[in-house]
């Protein structure tokens, strides 16, 4: 929604007349910035899906995140061997 009602405006800074090209430059930086979180959350929705083994387990530990975010976990861990 931010990235379209940014677009209206640049719309009417476009046709308002005047020199507004500073607020259309920063409407097209928002955008950027917004169509990318939206690459990143589609990404993360379409990413690969729990391993079907650990599935049931992984959903009880981690309770109240969804696959998409538990993926994501399972993705940024690191793995050390502790000292006994």
């Amino acid at each position: 929604m931010a990235a379209v009602g940014l677009s209206f405006e640049i719309l009417y800074f476009w046709h308002s007349g005047g020199d507004l090209r500073t607020g259309i430059g920063w409407d097209l930086i928002f955008i950027i910035i917004n169509a990318y979180q939206l690459y990143r959350l589609l990404r993360d929705r379409l990413s690969p899906r729990l391993p079907e083994a650990d599935r049931d387990l992984l959903r009880s530990v981690f309770i109240g995140l969804d696959d998409a975010q538990i993926a994501r976990v399972l993705r940024s861990r690191r793995w050390h061997d502790a000292g006994r």
